[in-house]
């Protein structure tokens, strides 16, 4: 038997954000995919094993770790520095964001001209990194006696002081350039932005709503499952953590407790568009 043929083809799982929402319209792995290895089929996510290389792109960039059966690639790393060799394909931001924070890395030690790719990748990085307020990568050049080839560069790394890793994409940070907008006088404040949310970007606690943008991916789930439409992602220059005041009532109606933003509120959302005691009966 071929062994090969045993190996896990990589596929997108249940937890999925078009699985669990039906108005989901995320396409990240799709758009992290250099060959178009990720496509769509009657709304859900699909896999074509036989184009996928297993560069691991969209890993990095599911916003509920989705992928199954595929594996973060190794990178060697010596002194605070990315080193050859480089993936012919480059990584995206949100995994040098992982290396930033898992390894500390702050540099890569690379020729420019060989890794197009990689460079780009770097500046995007760099953008993210200044609207997170932390410190940018350099970009190091490679010693004179080196060999120029990238297939070959391995060659030159020491044992002794280079080291090899992968960063999870469980962990990954957002970093993205985004506002959590909320239109108060829509939102009944029933949390289901928050449960969904995968970033934990919202948050719903007995005295406060949280909207943090610095966490947000874009992903869209907190539209998607918001019935009244009350909260919108939208791009944004400059964005930070909103606070709103929550107050909890009991409703003069049914007499169940609920959220409100006013402090003197006496019906619920339900009695407030139901009148003659619809909800008791």
């Amino acid at each position: 038997m071929d062994l090969l043929s045993l190996k896990a083809r990589p596929s997108v799982g249940r937890a999925c954000l078009r699985s669990q929402l039906r108005r989901s319209r995320c396409q990240a792995c799709q758009d992290a995919c250099p060959l178009g290895a990720i496509n769509f089929s009657k709304g859900l996510a699909e896999i074509d094993a036989d184009t996928c290389v297993s560069c691991a792109r969209c890993l990095f960039v599911c916003p509920t770790t989705a992928i199954t059966d595929l594996t973060p690639p190794q990178r060697a790393y010596r002194d605070g520095v990315l080193i050859a060799p480089f993936s012919h394909i480059p990584p995206t931001p949100e995994e040098l964001l992982l290396w930033h924070d898992e390894f500390r890395i702050r540099a890569v030690e690379m020729d420019a001209d060989e890794h197009p790719g990689w460079l780009l990748s770097l500046a995007e990085l760099n953008l993210r990194l200044a609207r997170l307020g932390k410190p940018a990568w350099t970009l190091v050049s490679p010693p004179q006696n080196s060999v120029n080839s990238g297939r070959r560069r391995w060659l030159q790394i020491s044992q002794a002081t280079a080291c090899t890793a992968a960063v999870s994409p469980a962990v990954a940070p957002a970093g993205t350039n985004l506002a959590i907008g909320l239109d108060t006088s829509r939102c009944f404040l029933c949390g289901a932005c928050a449960k969904i949310c995968p970033q934990q970007a919202i948050s719903l606690t007995e005295n406060e709503l949280t909207l943090d943008p610095l966490r947000c991916n874009g992903c869209k789930a907190c539209e998607n499952v918001c019935f009244p439409q009350a909260i919108a992602i939208q791009p944004s220059p400059s964005a930070f953590p909103v606070r709103h005041a929550v107050f909890r009532a009991t409703c003069s109606s049914c007499r169940q407790p609920f959220a409100s933003w006013r402090e003197d509120a006496s019906l619920c959302p339900i009695c407030q568009r139901h009148g003659h005691g619809m909800r008791e009966a």
